[in-house]
């Protein structure tokens, strides 16, 4: 049950709410007639000082502090459920073979964070709904991954008769991943005009922007996840189709059809509330616009997907009191910096081997650094090291978020390509270690 916590700040689940992140928020909104709605993990990051898991009910009329919103536009996740023989084939392929698919998956993505002279995405301006150049898919942050999932799902059986349903293993194809390029150049344009005092009502064509938002980091991901599927041979056997908007020079670039397609970092303008308020999803699922339920835990614990308990459909909507939402990811408990200094100190070992490193190559691949990167620490990525907390408001979800027509699947990773960690940022920890640890 909800509670309000002070004049600007409701806590979604009683009791659950720091109190740290609630006096920040009460804070940030205290000269204002926003409001906050704060789930059990909402946090602030210490790496990117983002908000998550809050969703933000902003009226129309008056400025917002900028801090509100996270440069990552529409950051989310889309998937399709692989088919059966295409999963069997994939399933049956020793730990080595999948590990070797997925390296050569991960080295064949674009990668702003490993690669220099590469920019992912398209640029934010269209032509209608279309691009005006051609872009390439790709990662350009640390969070943002590509692979395949594994559940235990109950189906029921073929022949249609009750009480004889039995567990199978199924597959997921997934990418993680947001709107680039295009959400940078938004992000830019957008910050000024907050900066100037600008209230939403204010800024022009918000709605059409976050629709090209909303666009563009669909079809990133879904061009990621066809990527995928021609790595591991299996892209005649998801479903498929041009990229309908793309420049005349990408004309020829097929995507994955997800079957579910979740967004975060979005601003929604409630126009059937007389008021006519603005709600921003800071790192929680905006279910007006999502197909889908999807929440993420930490790297080497995967994700949670909510199927309808009684058709197994993947792309339903959202609807309950919290404004369309649920939280989407898990804690952040630590900085990049902050991570390695403490993995350091239990390994006592400058080249910080993994201590799970075998169960982590099976599953993980990253591009590697190059060879005038030799001096910089080649680590596994952050996220390995448990940067982020495990999920576990899902086990046993409030009534409120309205999931009691769902039954959760905790998909798995089996063979993921990730972002890995910024090399730069690498490079600052490297030269960190070195004067302190």
């Amino acid at each position: 049950m909800s509670r309000i916590l002070s004049q600007h700040v409701v806590e979604a689940e009683e009791d659950t709410v720091t109190g740290s992140i609630a006096t920040t928020m009460e804070t940030l909104l205290k000269s204002t007639n926003h409001m906050a709605l704060l789930y059990a993990d909402a946090h602030q990051s210490p790496e990117s000082q983002a908000f998550k898991n809050i969703v933000f009910k902003l009226n129309g009329y008056q400025s917002i502090p900028v801090s509100v919103f996270n440069d990552d536009w529409s950051h989310g996740v889309s998937g399709v459920a692989v088919k059966d023989e295409a999963a069997q084939r994939i399933l049956n392929m020793s730990d080595e073979e999948r590990a070797q698919l997925a390296q050569k998956l991960a080295d064949s993505i674009p990668n702003e964070l490993r690669q220099q002279n590469i920019q992912v995405g398209p640029s934010f301006p269209s032509t209608g709904s279309s691009d005006t150049e051609s872009w390439i898919a790709g990662f350009d942050a640390a969070n943002e991954c590509v692979g395949f999932y594994i559940t235990h799902e109950v189906r029921k059986h073929p022949c249609g008769l009750p009480g004889i349903d039995r567990v199978h293993r199924t597959l997921y194809l997934i990418a993680k991943g947001g709107s680039s390029r295009a959400g940078q150049e938004f992000h830019v344009k957008f910050t000024e005009q907050i900066r100037a005092a600008k209230s939403l009502s204010e800024i022009g064509s918000l709605t059409e922007d976050m629709r090209r938002l909303h666009q563009v980091s669909r079809r990133k991901r879904c061009r990621l996840l066809y990527m995928a599927a021609q790595i591991f041979g299996i892209e005649d056997e998801i479903s498929s189709t041009s990229d309908h908007t793309a420049h005349d020079q990408d004309a020829s670039t097929r995507v994955a059809v997800p079957q579910f397609d979740v967004h975060t970092n979005q601003l929604h303008n409630d126009d059937t509330d007389s008021s006519k308020p603005w709600y921003y999803y800071a790192g929680a699922v905006n279910g007006n616009l999502s197909q889908g339920i999807i929440a993420v835990s930490n790297m080497t614990d995967g994700m949670i997907l909510f199927r309808k308990t009684v058709d197994g459909e993947l792309g339903a909507q959202i609807r309950n009191g919290f404004f369309n939402s649920i939280p989407f990811g898990s804690v952040r408990t630590s900085s990049v910096l902050d991570t390695y200094t403490a993995a350091l100190k239990k390994i006592q070992d400058r080249t910080l081997p993994h201590p799970d490193k075998e169960w982590i190559q099976q599953r993980f691949a990253w591009m590697g650094l190059k060879g005038k990167d030799k001096d910089i620490l080649n680590a596994h990525p952050a996220p390995l090291w448990g940067s982020h907390a495990r999920l576990t408001w899902s086990i046993h979800p409030s009534p409120d978020l309205n999931l009691n027509e769902f039954e959760p699947a905790h998909l798995q990773p089996l063979c993921v390509a990730i972002s890995g960690t910024e090399r730069m940022k690498l490079k600052a920890v490297t030269q960190h270690l070195k004067k302190h640890v």
